[in-house]
């Protein structure tokens, strides 16, 4: 088994007409998101603790204000409800702790920094959307169709992640002729790779593909894996019916009947959002920031990571940073000796200890560091 990572600097090098590293990203975020207030107090409170300016540290924040403002307004809360009704059933001591002359206004103020957050986070994720969403035009694939099919000999296995948003390893799988081999269906065994299932509307994801228990049979062992979620992954629940088939899988769906036992609270469809149907922000990426989800599908994948780390035979970064805490917490298990290698625009490979003695080129994501990481790895005897 080989294992492949891919992080923004991947597809950057590949496109940079089309897609950004997360640094210039930022650059490219629209004018009302730059000249926001709540944007300029979350870069601010990152720069003053001295992390990183990342737009998922920046959502984070939204986040947390969001939930603060409704734990303070919400009666369903216990906040919500001491400040809006239960005042008067406290004790003396703590109604003189919270009768303030300007209460009524503060939670008027609260109830308006709700919506200014919940509007610039929808704003910050069609951004995020128009980024990210491009299709790479297929003459900008040829790097990553002959690394990967190199790698995917029916001797052995490849496992890829990426923590990207776009669908670059998507249109990679798609257009190789060689990522899947010996298998009848081709479409179907490509859309096992992407852990895809239909049931009469939309594709969804099956969380069941990367089950322990699931392995990757003969002429099929390429799976790719998305941790941080993808632009065109929509959480929806439930379905809604458009036909008989539709309906019929709604059912199903509701009674726990459908294959891979997944639940309708993990339901992730694989639906582009639009400007006049969709929300922006219904689009699944990591929910947090540099930290370990408990959320699904992020659970199921990281602890997939986790196992295919401690058995991969070698392990190629392109394009990564490791600025994930959570992510290099699991790399540290990666197995002694193994071979390593580092494709980046950087002069040297970022100061991890799991990555000693890895082997490093600096040029970038190129015909040439490809071809050279591929030589590599057939002499270690990992692919023929």
């Amino acid at each position: 088994m080989i294992l492949v990572f891919a992080g923004a600097g991947a597809s950057y090098a590949m496109c940079p007409d089309l897609f950004s590293t997360t640094a210039k990203f930022l650059e490219r975020l629209s004018p009302y998101v730059k000249s926001h207030s709540w944007y300029d107090a979350a870069v601010k409170y990152l720069k003053s603790n001295h992390e990183p300016i990342d737009i998922e540290a920046v959502l984070k924040l939204l986040d947390d204000m969001r939930e603060y403002c409704d734990n303070s307004t919400s009666v369903g809360s216990f906040a919500g409800w001491v400040l809006r009704e239960g005042l008067q059933s406290l004790k003396p001591s703590l109604q003189k702790r919270f009768k303030l002359p300007d209460l009524e206004e503060f939670l008027i103020q609260l109830q308006m920094t709700k919506r200014e957050v919940d509007e610039l986070s929808n704003v910050i994720y069609t951004d995020l959307y128009r980024c990210y969403a491009p299709q790479p035009p297929s003459s900008r694939l040829k790097d990553w169709i002959s690394l990967l099919e190199a790698i995917a000999s029916p001797c052995g296995s490849l496992e890829i992640f990426t923590t990207n948003y776009d669908c670059v390893l998507e249109e990679v799988i798609n257009e190789s002729q060689q990522l899947v081999l010996n298998v009848p269906n081709e479409r179907e065994a490509k859309d096992r790779v992407l852990g895809r299932r239909y049931d009469g509307r939309l594709p969804w994801i099956d969380l069941s593909y990367w089950c322990p228990s699931h392995s990757l049979p003969e002429g099929n062992r390429v799976r790719l894996t998305k941790l941080h979620g993808s632009v065109d992954w929509q959480r929806e629940s439930p379905y809604i019916a458009v036909d008989n088939a539709a309906a019929e899988a709604t059912d199903r769906l509701l009674r726990g009947e459908t294959e891979g036992k997944q639940s309708i609270e993990q339901k992730i469809l694989i639906s582009r959002p639009n400007d006049t149907s969709s929300r922006y922000s219904d689009v699944l990426i990591y929910p947090g920031f540099k930290g370990e989800s408990q959320e699904e599908p992020f659970v199921t994948f990281r602890d997939h990571f986790h196992r295919v780390v401690k058995e991969t035979q070698a392990a190629i970064f392109i394009g990564y940073a490791f600025r994930d805490e959570y992510i290099n917490e699991i790399l540290s298990d990666l197995p002694e000796g193994i071979p390593r290698y580092v494709i980046d625009k950087e002069e040297r490979p970022p100061f991890q200890t799991f990555l000693h003695d890895a082997a490093h080129f600096g040029d970038g994501f190129t015909h040439e560091s490809v071809m050279a990481c591929i030589e590599s790895l057939k002499e270690h005897r990992l692919i023929f």
